[in-house]
């Protein structure tokens, strides 16, 4: 066992490239648990997703794009309604071990900004209001959350994460007092493709 630890320890601690500016792109699947209300159960859903970056745009520190589309159904009895989302996110990765030379293993702190396109659907149209709008929103939100990142080579690794998303898209104007700001929590996996 000892054979194989020592040259990936001793090659981590000096690899020159640890810190190399890197551009990538990065399929996920993942679990995005939908917050409507708190008086409601959460609406779950795994879906593909896609992301790219910039590893180490600075040292320690990434930039990245993320997206999806999702659709939540709700139950048959209720009816032919549907919820059409799309997070777009762009967050910043800080290194919570900056000080482990080596790029073969690293631990992300995430935070950044996220744009919501959604829209409520009836028949696979979009709802129009009494009031003639129609329900077809883009709002702002916040994401944190953190990774693990294991690159056993230089162009590919594979990573784990977590995210809470905050959606500021409650509007009792436009759909009555009891409309609240919705959360997401996501979690999954992926692989990524980096290019020098």
């Amino acid at each position: 066992m000892n054979l194989i630890l020592l040259p990936m320890l001793c090659f981590g601690i000096f690899n020159p490239r640890h810190d190399a500016r890197q551009i990538y792109i990065a399929p996920s699947y993942s679990s995005y648990l939908l917050y409507q209300d708190s008086a409601e159960e959460a609406k779950g859903k795994w879906h593909w997703g896609v992301q790219t970056g910039i590893a180490n745009l600075i040292p320690k520190i990434t930039l990245k794009l993320s997206g999806a589309m999702l659709r939540y159904d709700a139950p048959p009895e209720t009816g032919p309604y549907a919820y059409k989302y799309t997070p777009l996110t762009l967050t910043t990765n800080f290194s919570l071990l900056p000080f482990l030379r080596t790029s073969w293993f690293t631990l992300n702190l995430e935070t950044g900004l996220g744009l919501y396109l959604w829209q409520g659907l009836y028949n696979n149209q979009v709802i129009i209001l009494p009031s003639g709008e129609k329900m077809d929103e883009k709002d702002l939100g916040f994401v944190a959350g953190g990774e693990l990142q294991i690159k056993p080579f230089s162009n590919v690794a594979v990573f784990g994460y977590f995210q809470y998303h905050y959606l500021a898209s409650a509007n009792i104007y436009k759909y009555g007092f009891y409309d609240k700001d919705e959360k997401l929590l996501v979690n999954g996996f992926g692989i990524r493709f980096f290019y020098r």
